[in-house]
């Protein structure tokens, strides 16, 4: 099975898990194919003990559709928690990763991104994730485990063995 992937917009990025024991971007077509509206994750990938849900906005290209994304706008953090929690039921419910660490990491790459800005889209995305639900209700698994917002380069420094390649030019900044 392949597991080198590209971004949705196919000449932006392309994500290596060939070292992980699964790995799928397909969730998008196994739930449009399904004629459900779910949302996903753009790429998840399962290690010996970790399940690894990874998003990906990526606005700092020269051919960004949306050059001035503001990822911390409500609508699109509350989408981007809507994306974790269908792709985590989908696993669940296919037996992947239920005994395994779950770790959402949510790649932005923006015009203004900054770790000012990661740290703050953190601490608001955290508020939508079920941490806080799983520690009042004390559940028998973990919904998740940790939360990562960073930029590609904090991707490929956290995990070498799936690195992240920009395939176009990111915008210059000055």
């Amino acid at each position: 099975m392949e597991k080198i992937f590209t971004d949705e917009t196919p000449t932006s990025l392309q994500i290596d898990f060939s070292e992980a024991l699964w790995a799928t971007d397909k969730l998008n077509s196994i739930f449009h194919n399904a004629g459900i509206q779910l949302n996903d994750v753009d790429f998840i990938a399962e290690t010996e003990n970790e399940l690894i849900f990874v998003e990906c906005k990526n606005a700092n290209r020269v051919d960004a559709a949306n050059p001035d994304f503001n990822p911390a706008d409500d609508k699109k953090l509350n989408t981007v928690a809507r994306k974790y929690y269908d792709s985590l039921n989908f696993c669940i419910f296919s037996e992947r990763g239920v005994n395994k660490r779950k770790i959402y990491c949510f790649i932005v790459e923006t015009k203004l991104g900054s770790l000012t800005l990661r740290n703050r889209l953190k601490i608001l995305l955290a508020t939508r994730l079920p941490f806080e639900l799983q520690k009042q209700n004390h559940f028998p698994i973990k919904m998740i485990d940790e939360l990562n917002v960073m930029s590609i380069s904090e991707w490929n420094e956290k995990y070498p063995q799936f690195p992240i390649t920009r395939l176009i030019k990111e915008i210059c900044r000055n």
